[in-house]
């Protein structure tokens, strides 16, 4: 029995759903193209707008070699400026939008958009990559449809 409290559930949305039970690695590719989605968080404790940051950086981190790393940076700071505390029932929606960029918001209200597609791609990565922010969380994720 896993006696970690839960922190959040979370919902990802395809414009086109892809079969990713049992998830391969071109499969993973395909929800990191291109393609308008959407990831929802809903938190089920506190979190102080400050603390999203550092796991954000350290996760993207990992998954990126230097020199992508190198240029997402400043977006990746950005981001994490949006960032504000939330309360038990709050939604953090991500939705990228081609062309666009990367909106986060805050129970339905737009704390801003990041550009670039390659931004977008290593903001989901930290969700479903294989060095993810959480693993079972990771699994969950790749397990539903």
């Amino acid at each position: 029995m896993n006696s970690t409290p839960k922190i959040y559930l979370a919902v990802l949305m395809l414009a086109v759903m892809l079969a990713i039970q049992g998830a391969h690695s071109a499969e993973i590719e395909g929800v990191l193209s291109d393609a308008a989605k959407r990831l929802e968080v809903e938190y089920f404790h506190a979190i102080k707008g400050e603390d999203f940051g550092p796991p954000t950086n350290k996760v993207i981190a990992q998954n990126s070699d230097v020199l992508t790393l190198g240029s997402l940076l400043p977006r990746i700071e950005a981001h994490n400026t949006f960032c504000v505390d939330v309360q038990p029932g709050d939604r953090y929606a991500l939705t990228y939008m081609p062309g666009r960029g990367m909106e986060l918001a805050l129970n339905g209200r737009p704390m801003g958009i990041i550009e670039g597609a390659d931004f977008a791609s290593a903001l989901y990565a930290m969700w479903l990559e294989e060095k993810p922010m959480n693993k079972s969380f990771n699994r969950q994720l790749l397990e539903s449809r």
